[in-house]
């Protein structure tokens, strides 16, 4: 029990040095088991924000804690302090800023599922999504414009209700109407085969050729 106890204590004085979040490899580093670092995503104790990426306790929405979490999820090659990565959010011109920026997402979230698809579509070589967007009158999770896609992202929470269903089916016949074909995706089907879910995805953008501005 002491040695959970002291494990406990590393990871939130780790998370407090990020702002909130650890990465997985640090939690292996740390000594945690997959099988332990799963069982602390059942508690709550962990909340997947990103592939490998691990809000402790909570997730923080804030743009540094946003910021943080998304130079985590880069990866090894990620060399920014977190301090730097809140000035690059602030300073878009900074030559840095892209690829922090494209993982974030320059659009407004709504939810960590939202934060995961952007960063889902970066390291899949998916189109960058539209974010919040509005199609018919609705407002959409992610939408493809130049492929008229849109992906819902459904978690279980959220769309269980029989008011979330009829609302639901009438906004993809609407958005259908206006010509946009709804994909819907699950969390536990994003993570427990991300890669046949982008592989999904491609192919079904491919069937559509872009739209080109006149």
């Amino acid at each position: 029990m002491a040695d959970v106890g002291r494990i406990a204590a590393k990871i939130h004085h780790l998370g407090r040095r990020q702002h909130g979040h650890v990465t997985r490899a640090q939690l292996l580093a740390l000594g945690l088991s997959s099988r332990a670092i799963s069982r602390r995503i059942e508690s709550g104790e962990l909340v997947v924000v990103h592939a490998g990426v691990y809000a402790v306790g909570y997730v923080r929405t804030d743009p540094l804690a946003r910021a943080a979490a998304a130079v985590l999820a880069c990866g090894e090659d990620a060399v920014l302090s977190h301090a730097s990565a809140a000035a690059l959010w602030r300073n878009p011109r900074h030559p840095g800023a892209k690829r922090l920026r494209y993982v974030v997402g320059l659009d407004p979230t709504n939810s960590p599922f939202e934060d995961d698809f952007v960063t889902f579509a970066a390291m899949y070589g998916l189109p960058k999504p539209s974010m919040n967007a509005k199609v018919a009158g609705y407002t959409v999770d992610a939408l493809f414009p130049e492929h008229k896609r849109i992906v819902e992202l459904d978690s279980w929470a959220q769309h269980r209700d029989r008011s979330s269903f009829e609302s639901d089916r009438e906004r993809d016949a609407a958005t259908l109407e206006a010509d946009h074909v709804t994909i819907r995706l699950t969390w536990e089907r994003r993570h427990r085969n991300p890669a046949r879910e982008a592989e999904r995805l491609h192919r079904i953008l491919q069937r559509l050729t872009p739209v080109k501005s006149p």
